[in-house]
This record gives C-alpha cells, sequence and structure tokens, in this order.
C-alpha cells in the first residue's frame, strides 16, 4: 500500500513555553494527527478527544463555547498538553520520527475521514 517516505525534519530548538504558546493557534484535531505522526502512537484515535459533527441545532444548544471539530475548550486543552509532552519526547530522540506501520497509517485515515476507508479510495 503506502511507502515510509523520508521526508527532512528541521529539529525543534524553541523553548516549550514558545511552543506551548504556539500549539494554543492550533486546530486541536490536526494536532491529534501530529502527536500521532510524532509518537506512532494512536491512542489518541481512540479516545474520546475526537472531532465530532454538530448540527445547527445541537450547536444551538451547547452552552460552553467550542473549538475547531465541535471539540470542548477542555478538550482543546488535553489535546495541548498531549502535544506538548510529544514535542519533549520527540525532542528527547533528537527529532526523530518513528516509522510509521500500516497499520498506524490506516487508523490515522479511518480518523481524517471520520469512517472506515476500503478498497480504491484507500490507495487514494
Amino acid at each position: 500500500m503506502s511507502k515510509n517516505l523520508e521526508a527532512r525534519v528541521d529539529p525543534i530548538t524553541e523553548d516549550e513555553d514558545f511552543i506551548a504558546r504556539a500549539l494554543e493557534e492550533l486546530s486541536p484535531p490536526a494536532l491529534i494527527m501530529s502527536i500521532v505522526h510524532m509518537t506512532g502512537n494512536t491512542d489518541l484515535l481512540k479516545s474520546n478527544l475526537r472531532p465530532r459533527v454538530m448540527d445547527v441545532v445541537e450547536a444551538s444548544t451547547q452552552t460552553e463555547p467550542l473549538e475547531d471539530g465541535s471539540l470542548t475548550l477542555k478538550q482543546g486543552a488535553e489535546i495541548r498538553a498531549h502535544a506538548l509532552k510529544a514535542i519533549r519526547t520527540y525532542r528527547e530522540r533528537g527529532c526523530e520520527l518513528p516509522v510509521l506501520s500500516e497499520s498506524v497509517i490506516n487508523d490515522m485515515l479511518d480518523f481524517m475521514s471520520g469512517q472506515h476507508i476500503e478498497g480504491d479510495y484507500r490507495e487514494f
């Protein structure tokens, strides 16, 4: 199916405070994918920290502000904390990305699409 592509990745040299501030600007669902890419760990893909589709009626009943993917601010903060930890670990490893297995890549594709992808669509 897919082949792991070699990519040149510059090391992260900014301090942790800078990184934490930068994470505040990012979309939590996109951060989830970055965390999996940096760690190879798919646990977050199976957690309650999942984006969800919310119709207009449901959205109008929400009393708490929501972030991208209809995640609560608390969920966004939790994802950012996971991202900061993943970045810290990534740096301690010398800024080396793990080789992602086909299984991890498949889990990422399913998560990004919100459903299991089959056949030709998966290859695409």
